[in-house]
C-alpha cells in the first residue's frame, strides 16, 4: 500500500472453490481497509452488492455489508459500488450448458424477474468513482436496463446461437435440500444453491432510472448486445 493513492477492491470468496464470503468478502476486505488506512491511501473504492444488509438471508450479502461498515468507520475517503448480479456470469452459466449440451440448466422455475448488470458497465462506474471527487462518500446502487427471467436469458442466447431454447429445470426442492446437505462438506456449492433459490423466489428487480438520470454518459448494456459481443469475440478467438 506504500505510495498507493487509490484502492479498488472487487474481491469475493463466493463461488465454486472460493474460500467463502466471511474469509474474503468480510475479513479480506477488512484487512485491506486496515492496511490502506495505515499506509495513508487517499481513496478506497469497495465493490459490494445491491441489497447488502446485516440481516440478509445470504452470507455473501451480510459479509459485504460488514465490509461496508468497516470502510465507513475508517479514516479513508470512500466510494461504495453496489451492483446487481453480473450479466456475463449468469449468461455464461446458462449459455455454456445450452451450447455444449444442447439444453440450458435453469435453477428453479426460471420465471422470477431478475436485474443483471454488465461487468463492463460496473467498470465504467468504478472508473467514474475514481476520477470524480464528487463521488467520494457516496454509495452507488447500479443495475442493468432490464429485469429478465432465466427463461428469457435462455431465449436470448438460443436466438443468438441459432439453437432451439431447450432447458433443464432443477426443482426448488432439490436446490433447498442440496444446500442443506452440502453445507458441512462443500459450503461453496451450498452457497451457490442458496443463491439459486433466492433468484427464483425473491424480489430481485431494480429500477436504473436514478443512475441513468444522474450519469447519462454511461449507456447501460442490454443482454442481447452483451451476448452478441461475446459471441463475436469467441468466433474471432
Amino acid at each position: 500500500m506504500v505510495d498507493v493513492e487509490t484502492v479498488i477492491s472487487a474481491v469475493t470468496g463466493f463461488g465454486p472453490g472460493g474460500s467463502g464470503p466471511w474469509q474474503v468478502d468480510m475479513r479480506g476486505n477488512q484487512n485491506l481497509i486496515a492496511a490502506a488506512s495505515a499506509a495513508g491511501v487517499e481513496h478506497f473504492v469497495l465493490v459490494s452488492i445491491h441489497a447488502a444488509s446485516s440481516d440478509h438471508s445470504m452470507e455473501l450479502y451480510r459479509a459485504k455489508f460488514m465490509a461496508e461498515k468497516s470502510l465507513l468507520e475508517s479514516n479513508l475517503a470512500w466510494t461504495i459500488v453496489r451492483p446487481t448480479p453480473f450479466m456475463e456470469l449468469w449468461a455464461g452459466i446458462i449459455g455454456d450448458s445450452l451450447i455444449k449440451g444442447g439444453a440450458a440448466t435453469v435453477f428453479g422455475r426460471g420465471e422470477n424477474p431478475i436485474n443483471f448488470v454488465s461487468v463492463q458497465d460496473v467498470a465504467r462506474f468504478i472508473e467514474l468513482a475514481v476520477a470524480d471527487r464528487r463521488l467520494r462518500g457516496k454509495t452507488l446502487d447500479i443495475g442493468g436496463p432490464e429485469n429478465l427471467t432465466l427463461n428469457a436469458i435462455v431465449e436470448v442466447i438460443a436466438a443468438s446461437s441459432g439453437r432451439p431454447p431447450r432447458a433443464r429445470h432443477v426443482p426448488l426442492t432439490a436446490l433447498r435440500l442440496g444446500a442443506g446437505l452440502m453445507r458441512p462438506f462443500k459450503p461453496d456449492l451450498a452457497g451457490l444453491m442458496q443463491a439459486a433459490v433466492r433468484m427464483d423466489t425473491a424480489d430481485m428487480c431494480f429500477d436504473p432510472a436514478e443512475a441513468t438520470t444522474q450519469y447519462p454518459n454511461i449507456q447501460l448494456s442490454r443482454l442481447a448486445d452483451v451476448v452478441r459481443s461475446e459471441r463475436r469475440a469467441t468466433v474471432v478467438a
